[in-house]
């Protein structure tokens, strides 16, 4: 670890992103914390009904995707992921990365009800 807490390992790849500008990003990068950082993912509140997902921390680039952060997430025992195909049908946001808790479930059945889709 480093001055900032930040694993080696995750230094390396944040200088091989950014190079020389790194001090640049480096107090934006930290605003999500050291251990967020070293994962590269974190649980996200986003837009629906306050329903809770993974999503990788674009900032750190540790992933080409939230699919891949969320799988990373699962992996790790950082929270279990609600199986696309146990998501209604139609959700319009149906996709691998939302945390499996009963409320994040109600929350999802509860957007698709409001949204008019099948639940």
């Amino acid at each position: 670890m480093n001055k900032y807490g930040i694993s080696k390992k995750r230094m390396e790849q944040l200088k091989a992103k950014y190079g020389d500008h790194l001090d640049n990003y480096i107090e934006e990068i930290l605003d999500y914390g050291p251990d967020e950082v070293n994962r590269g993912y974190d649980m996200f509140y986003g837009h629906l009904d306050n329903a809770c997902e993974i999503e990788s921390i674009d900032i750190v680039g540790a992933f080409t995707c939230d699919e891949d952060a969320a799988k990373q997430a699962e992996k790790d025992g950082f929270c279990k992921i609600i199986p696309v195909e146990e998501l209604p049908e139609d959700f319009e946001y149906r996709r691998f990365g939302w945390v499996d808790t009963p409320e994040n479930r109600a929350a999802i059945e509860s957007y698709c009800k409001r949204a008019g889709q099948a639940t």
